[in-house]
């Protein structure tokens, strides 16, 4: 299977349209079969992703997040892990507590919330940036042997 990267903490978060955005702190593995989520909290099940339905995995630029797409029965979907805590959300989603005043009245709470969502991401990439390429070249290569093996059974045959 070649090197297999060390299991990592990450918070995981289900995108799609029908989701809530949520993150889940855990650990993330790569098994033989695919990638192992198991959540810190135990009342939360483990999540598997064989290599078979994995179509694309990457590493968004300028942040410390591994984008897995794939496909199941079910139709795509797609998980962010992030290697680091994700900022919060309730800004950018429009939940904000509390209101600003004064001349900050007139700024925009959103735009602020997403440059310093941003920044947070860019200054802590530098840190995971190696981490994560390691993950994606993992990832690559036991999705493409799981793509070559079921071919390169029936031609040894």
């Amino acid at each position: 299977m070649g090197v297999v990267p060390r299991a990592v903490t990450v918070w995981a978060v289900e995108l799609g349209k029908d989701v809530q955005p949520d993150e889940t702190k855990g650990t993330l593995e790569l098994a033989s079969q695919g990638l192992l989520f198991t959540p810190s909290d135990v009342a939360r099940p483990v999540v598997r992703l064989p290599v078979s339905e994995i179509v694309k995995v990457r590493r968004l630029k300028g942040s410390p997040v591994l984008m897995v797409e794939r496909t199941t029965a079910s139709g795509p979907g797609r998980t962010a892990f992030y290697f680091v805590q994700p900022p919060p959300l309730n800004a950018l989603l429009g939940t904000s507590v509390e209101r600003p005043s004064g001349l900050a009245a007139f700024r925009n709470p959103r735009r602020k919330a997403r440059r310093d969502n941003v920044g947070y991401l860019g200054t802590t990439n530098r840190e995971k940036k190696a981490a994560l390429n390691e993950w994606v070249r993992a990832v690559r290569t036991a999705a493409a042997r799981t793509a070559s093996g079921p071919d390169q059974a029936a031609a040894e045959s």
